[in-house]
């Protein structure tokens, strides 16, 4: 399980009203083995279909890696107002933390902001807990969730029916 707690700055940007939010390191490989990861900042937003990574977190992965750029495709991302926009998709690994790893290989849209966005293609994985009156909020993989749920289940005493 991956627990943590709402904030109301993230990259030095303030946000109002706190946000849940995380660091999750993505990473890329090379043909020739050489691998790279960094750590990123993102919140949690479940209006995103897909995830979102900062061009620098990318450039800064190239940059070590010494590559020109990451294998890419080219789509349109629909915003939240209903305008289209061309973006470039990059395919990167989830390598923290822990919790998230089995989330394997990414698309991530690019974008020039200081802070990632966790859309609905990771966060759909898992059972997600956001509790906004206590600004926490909780991942557990489904699997788990489900299991834990069937445990408790059968550990509650039975009823006689009247």
């Amino acid at each position: 399980m991956l627990a943590g707690s709402y904030v109301s700055q993230i990259s030095k940007q303030n946000i109002a009203p706190p946000v849940p939010s995380l660091k999750i390191t993505i990473g890329a490989n090379t043909s020739i083995g050489n691998s790279c990861s960094l750590t990123v900042p993102v919140i949690f937003d479940t209006g995103a279909s897909k995830s979102v990574v900062p061009y620098t977190a990318l450039r800064a992965i190239c940059q070590t890696l010494k590559l020109d750029g990451l294998p890419y495709r080219s789509a349109i991302a629909h915003d939240f107002n209903g305008g289209q926009h061309d973006v470039l998709i990059y395919e990167l690994c989830v390598v923290g933390p822990a919790s998230l790893t089995d989330s394997g290989i990414v698309e991530f849209i690019a974008l020039e902001r200081s802070f990632g966005l966790l859309g609905r293609d990771i966060l759909n994985r898992y059972f997600v807990e956001l509790n906004g009156p206590s600004l926490s909020w909780r991942i557990e993989h489904r699997r788990r969730s489900w299991l834990r749920c069937l445990l408790a289940s059968i550990a509650r005493p039975f009823r006689r029916m009247k």
